[in-house]
């Protein structure tokens, strides 16, 4: 390297360190709503052990986060390294490329801020960050991070809270690392090895809230200062009454054991583990707090349910976790139930304070669901950097910081710094993991259960005697609890609703009640529903999807379990296309079609809009029977096709049209009986000729002619003409981008494209 370069090397670096971005302006015209609470109905049913308990001013933050830049430059040159000299095209962030890319109009919205902060402060922070934490040996100039939209918020015209932005490890399309040859080589060993824990473990490093440029958000984030000085946190919950959380093992994540900076973590947030909750990094079997409950109810909890055969979804991808306890279905212990008293009904708290606090309970919980440590609360002009102590259950923030007048540090090294503890936290946290695997006792494999594996017609060895005793017997079981349940059901108007599996175990259940039923002020355990939510399964225009147990007392004292699916809509679009299922189905129901799911009810919220329908859980999707998940290729037999078809000529002849047939909504259970579901698109009274379209194109669907969206078309592919759109297939209401809860080729990608066949698109 020439003194010329390393010079001009020196000065961009120094621009980078003491880089204020330029102040941001709202958009005299925007239609930008009122920033509200954010908090949603999941954060409501996290753990009790898994909540915020305590916020925390750290003041110290500020001034560690730029210790570890000073520490990295220190470090560098004690061994005599020098960072590579800047290269025409290598993508280093200049002076003038940082000018040229920083927005400096008003902005519209929280998206629009989150941008700005993408284009003039990430790009240069994930890069500098890379290399002075992680490869400073490096020849060429490569950053390791990316600050990414990975979309985990609903589309909106307009944002004044967005959350999709957030830190993550650059990846390949298989999901591995994406690092310079040359630049992996230089890391050592054991750097390399973390790293790929890293990515394994934790997708999304940190997030970052980004708020619109407005009064309502800078008041918002001073008044998060404020709640500081309370001993403890108030979080909300639901006010169901009558209920003990039951016992339940927790998957653990643990805390770094020191700070990016060097001072050890405990040391940092000044607060010993709390007594309530062992150090996850020790702790094996945790047991839960009791809520303070009216005399009568301070029993302790036997089992509520009968779990589902298929395991809850991980809490965090291959993170070594214990099992949820199996609670046993016969003992529960049944009291009289008391919804949400009508004080609690919709009641809209429009506080400032309260404003602050719903959203760092929101961001906590998002936290905890992604495993991240590090969140950002940033609205153009002002921010404040949160630390989030799983141990003591603490949120630690930072002081408030004024983005475009940063001083000792500025802004740039700042974030930096903050990109630099980040890295270090996942490395922390990840070795600690690793490790934890490796030392782990290897579980005994058992025989996996026939509705555990996948579909009856791919099982190779033939049936015993036995096997077909044991399954006819299953079957009647199932039978008999479906037949009780449905004629105990549909008299009950309230449901009472809880989540339980991964970080989730609802402290106070959720109160549904059967829409347009009576309210009661108490109910007997022969007056209520019991439903646990078990897994999540997807989200959709319609709303989220999950698996779930329904359980109820039966008139004759028996408890009856049965196995559900619960579709959950919050916003007014979802539930205008949950009313319309419900109807659609409803006159299946009295037109005496079969093939379809059994549903339980609709019910509302007893504390919002939000609503829930309850159905039967069908069996396994066509799509997830596939043999080999990495391709597209499904397989129906003939008798389940023409038992399709069959089904489909019922729905025709009810004057329904589905509009939405494809794999996944096509179900065949473990008996071999055939179901199609999802009808929040359905047409009543639609026009002979788009139902016999329909009709041909299950036809193919069945025979293997199905090309899922996005993917080129088969040989076998129908042609755009046959297929043409007729008045029933406009739906202008479809525009989402929601959270996906699994893996599977949707239609959502065709949002801008014509669809294959018209009947596929939602």
């Amino acid at each position: 390297m020439q003194p010329d370069d390393y010079a001009g090397l020196e000065n961009e670096v120094k621009l980078l360190f003491d880089y204020n971005p330029p102040a941001l302006s709202p958009h005299p015209k925007s239609p930008c709503p009122k920033l509200t609470a954010p908090l949603s109905f999941y954060d409501k049913h996290l753990d009790a052990r898994l909540m915020l308990n305590k916020v925390s001013l750290n003041s110290a933050m500020i001034n560690g986060l730029s210790q570890t830049v000073s520490l990295a430059i220190h470090s560098l040159r004690d061994q005599n390294i020098l960072l590579p000299t800047i290269k025409a095209g290598d993508g280093f962030p200049t002076s003038a490329l940082r000018a040229y890319r920083t927005a400096t109009g008003p902005v519209v919205d929280a998206q629009a801020v989150a941008r700005v902060y993408l284009e003039g402060t990430s790009l240069f922070c994930s890069l500098l960050a890379s290399m002075l934490s992680l490869y400073g040996h490096a020849t060429e100039w490569t950053s390791v991070l990316r600050f990414v939209d990975l979309a985990a918020t609903r589309i909106q015209d307009y944002y004044s809270l967005n959350e999709d932005f957030g830190l993550t490890l650059m990846a390949e399309k298989d999901g591995t690392l994406k690092i310079p040859g040359n630049v992996w080589e230089s890391m050592e060993d054991v750097m390399r090895e973390d790293l790929k824990h890293v990515q394994r473990l934790f997708p999304r490093l940190a997030i970052w809230h980004t708020l619109y440029v407005s009064q309502d958000a800078e008041d918002a984030l001073r008044d998060t200062g404020k709640l500081t000085s309370t001993e403890s946190f108030s979080h909300e919950r639901f006010h169901t009454l009558g209920y003990v959380v039951p016992d339940f093992t927790l998957p653990h994540s643990p805390d770094a054991t020191k700070t990016s900076w060097g001072v050890p973590v405990i040391s940092f947030v000044g607060s010993p583990t709390s007594a309530a909750r062992p150090s996850p990094v020790t702790a094996e079997k945790i047991q839960p707090q009791a809520p303070v409950l009216r005399r009568s109810t301070r029993v302790r909890a036997k089992t509520l349910i009968r779990r589902r055969k298929l395991p809850p979804k991980p809490f965090r991808q291959d993170t070594p976790r214990r099992e949820p306890s199996s609670p046993s279905k016969s003992d529960r212990i049944w009291a009289p139930t008391t919804p949400s008293p009508p004080e609690s009904i919709k009641k809209v708290d429009d506080s400032k304070q309260h404003l602050a606090a719903s959203l760092l309970q929101h961001a906590w919980s998002r936290a905890v669901q992604e495993d991240s440590t590090f969140m950002v609360f940033h609205c153009g002009n002002y921010e404040r950097i949160a630390f989030r102590h799983r141990s003591s259950q603490t949120l630690h923030i930072s002081d408030l910081i004024d983005v475009t007048k940063c001083a000792d540090p500025s802004y740039g090294t700042l974030h930096i710094g903050l990109y630099m503890a980040i890295i270090e936290d996942a490395l922390d946290r990840a070795h600690q993991l690793a490790e934890r695997e490796k030392n782990a006792v290897p579980k005994i494999k058992r025989k996996m259960r026939i509705n555990e594996s996948e579909s009856l017609q791919f099982r190779k060895r033939p049936k015993t005697r036995a096997v077909v005793a044991k399954e006819a017997a299953l079957k009647l079981e199932r039978e008999k609890a479906f037949e009780a349940v449905v004629r105990e059901s549909h008299s009950r108007n309230l449901a009472i609703l809880r989540i339980r599996y991964a970080h989730f175990n609802s402290e106070a259940p959720a109160s549904f009640l059967r829409v347009n039923s009576v309210r009661e002020t108490t109910y007997t355990p022969k007056e209520y529903l019991s439903i646990t939510i078990t897994s999540e399964i997807a989200a959709g225009a319609a709303g989220d999807v999950h698996a779930a147990t329904l359980e109820l007392l039966a008139s004759n004292g028996e408890a009856v379990h049965y196995d559900v699916v619960v579709k959950l809509a919050f916003e007014p679009e979802q539930q205008t296309r949950m009313r319309h299922e419900f109807a659609v189905y409803q006159h299946l129901i009295s037109s005496g079609v079969k093939g379809i799911p059994h549903i339980f009810g609709l019910f509302q919220d007893a504390e919002s809009d939000a609503l829930m329908l309850v159905m039967t859980n069908v069996g396994l999707c066509v799509w997830d029977r596939r043999p080999d998940k990495r391709t597209a290729k499904f397989t129906i037999s003939k008798s389940e096709g023409n038992a399709f078809i069959d089904v489909l000529k019922s729905i025709h002849r009810a004057g329904v049209r589905h509009r939405d047939l494809r794999p996944e909504n096509l179900a065949i259970s473990d008996d071999g009986e055939v179901t199609i579901f999802d009808f929040d698109r359905a047409v009543l009274g639609a026009s002979e000729g788009s139902r016999q379209r329909e009709l041909e194109h299950l036809m193919d669907l069945v025979n293997g002619e199905y090309c899922p969206p996005g993917e080129a078309p088969s040989l076998g592919t129908p042609s755009e003409e046959r297929y043409q759109h007729s008045p029933d297939d406009a739906d202008p209401s479809y525009q989402f981008r929601g959270r996906v809860l699994r893996s599977w080729p949707s239609s959502y990608s065709l949002l801008n494209s014509r669809p294959i066949f018209v009947s596929v698109l939602l």
